[in-house]
C-alpha cells in the first residue's frame, strides 16, 4: 500500500540525477527511446499511478539495488475524495476524518518497524544495501492544519472540476480548473498541486541528502 500515494520524482531527478528534462517519461511508454532511458525515466508505477507489478524491495535488492526509499501513507482522512465519500459534512466544514488517518499512522509505524528489521538483516547479509523510510504523513498533515503558513487558501478540495471527487482520467481537457492552482494544496481529489509537491520535496530534502551522501 505504500505505493498508493507518490510524490513527484521529477524533483529528485532534477536535483540528484542531473536529468536535463522538465519531466521524466514513464518507462512503459511504447515510444520511449534509448536516449531517454539513459537520461532518466519514471519507474514509479509505470509513471501513471498504482501498479501491482511494481517490484518488491527484495526483488530490487536481488537486481542490484543498494539504496531503496519507501514512502509511507499520507493522512488518508484529509484527502478530498475521502472527505467527500465518508464525511457527514462533505458539503459543509469538510474537515479531516481522523479514523481514516489513524489507519495510515498505524500502517506507517508497522512499515517503519519492518524496514528497521530488514536493515538489521541487511547489515549482516548485505551491508552495502540500505533501506530508508520517507514520511509523507506529517508534512502533508502540517499543510492541511496550517495552510496559510504554506501559502494555501484551499486544502479540503482540489483545483480540478468540483474538487470533491474527480481524479485521474476524470480530470481532463474538458474539466474546469481553478484560476490559481498555487492557492490549492490538491490538484484533484487525491494528488497535490505542483506547489504541494514542492513543499513535500522540501520536507523530504534532508532524507534525500542523507541517501545521496550515505556510502
Amino acid at each position: 500500500m505504500s505505493k498508493l500515494y507518490l510524490f513527484d520524482i521529477n524533483y529528485i531527478a532534477a536535483i540528484y540525477g542531473g536529468a536535463k528534462k522538465d519531466a521524466l517519461p514513464p518507462y512503459l511508454d511504447p515510444k520511449l527511446s534509448i536516449e531517454e532511458l539513459m537520461s532518466g525515466v519514471s519507474f514509479a508505477s509505470g509513471g501513471s499511478g498504482f501498479d501491482p507489478l511494481t517490484p518488491s524491495i527484495s526483488e530490487l535488492l536481488n537486481e542490484g539495488g543498494r539504496k531503496i526509499a519507501v514512502t509511507g501513507l499520507p493522512p488518508i482522512g484529509c484527502l478530498p475524495v475521502v472527505i467527500t465519500l465518508y464525511s457527514d459534512e462533505r458539503f459543509g466544514k469538510r474537515g479531516c476524518i481522523d479514523k481514516y488517518s489513524s489507519i495510515a499512522r498505524d500502517y506507517n509505524q508497522m512499515l517503519q518497524n519492518e524496514l528497521n528489521l530488514m536493515q538489521l538483516q541487511l547489515n549482516s547479509s548485505n551491508p552495502s544495501s540500505k533501506v530508508y523510510y520517507i514520511d509523507i504523513y506529517q508534512p502533508l498533515s502540517d499543510m492541511v492544519q496550517d495552510p496559510q503558513k504554506y501559502g494555501f487558501d484551499v486544502v479540503d478540495s482540489g483545483c480540478c472540476g468540483s474538487g470533491y471527487i474527480e481524479t485521474s482520467f476524470l480530470c481532463n481537457h474538458i474539466s474546469s480548473v481553478c484560476s490559481d492552482p498555487s492557492k490549492y494544496l490538491f490538484w484533484d481529489s487525491v494528488h497535490p498541486t505542483q506547489k504541494g509537491y514542492q513543499n513535500l520535496f522540501s520536507a523530504f530534502r534532508p532524507t534525500f541528502d542523507l541517501i545521496n551522501n550515505d556510502d
